[in-house]
């Protein structure tokens, strides 16, 4: 283990890069605000890649990446390495926690559709018809409800809104949808379908409103 400066607080930003997550961790929270930026840069990838499976309807991804990194600035502050395990697993779970406590308030705040939201963390579009059973729990698990810990729409209503997406996007937004799952950047999905940020952006919104109004056509009650 790489050990800490002789104060336990200054120290310069290359020394800072090769110290552990936890030796970064005790050093942020006795004061040195180059450590909790390290670990910071260090984490945001995480955050990112944390917050890239929800589709917050009514939202931004920055918002979820947003709701994410007040996650991680949670884990700096309160992790005890006798407690927990490593720092990066238990900022994982600080990041999901945050994430999903932001859908929660959501919930409580918005009224249907705009609190929905859908898990996109295992795309499969039936590209493979004879997949299609095998595949459907994970591929795309969509949520409408008060709560997202109790997921609402029963396995009849996901069928219809599953053959209702595929039905509803065209083959640009299956393109996107695709790539920006798989974690792609608007720029790197544009260069990969051969268009501009603007119509990656324009899709993307597009892709909302549809499954919106799949969700709301599929749970009339909530409307």
């Amino acid at each position: 283990m790489k050990t800490l400066p002789s104060d336990g607080v200054s120290a310069n930003i290359e020394n800072l890069d090769s110290l552990n997550d936890e030796a970064l961790a005790r050093l942020a929270q006795n004061g040195s605000s180059d450590a909790e930026h390290t670990l910071v840069v260090r984490f945001m990838p995480l955050v990112r890649i944390k917050a890239r499976p929800y589709f917050l309807i009514g939202a931004d991804h920055s918002d979820l990446v947003q709701e994410g990194s007040i996650g991680l600035f949670s884990a700096i502050r309160d992790y005890d390495c006798e407690k927990h395990t490593s720092f990066r697993t238990y900022a994982e779970v600080c990041i999901g926690n945050n994430i999903i406590a932001a859908i929660k308030r959501a919930t409580r705040k918005k009224h249907f559709p705009l609190n929905s939201y859908i898990s996109l963390d295992k795309p499969v579009f039936f590209d493979n018809p004879d997949d299609e059973a095998r595949c459907l729990g994970d591929s795309i698990l969509l949520a409408a409800t008060i709560d997202p810990e109790e997921l609402a729409i029963d396995r009849e209503a996901e069928l219809h809104i599953l053959h209702g997406l595929k039905a509803e996007l065209t083959e640009l937004e299956l393109s996107v949808l695709r790539l920006y799952i798989s974690g792609k950047s608007y720029a790197q999905i544009a260069e990969s379908i051969g268009r501009s940020t603007k119509t990656v952006d324009n899709a993307l919104t597009r892709i909302k409103k549809k499954v919106s109004k799949l969700i709301r056509a599929n749970n009339p009650e909530q409307s």
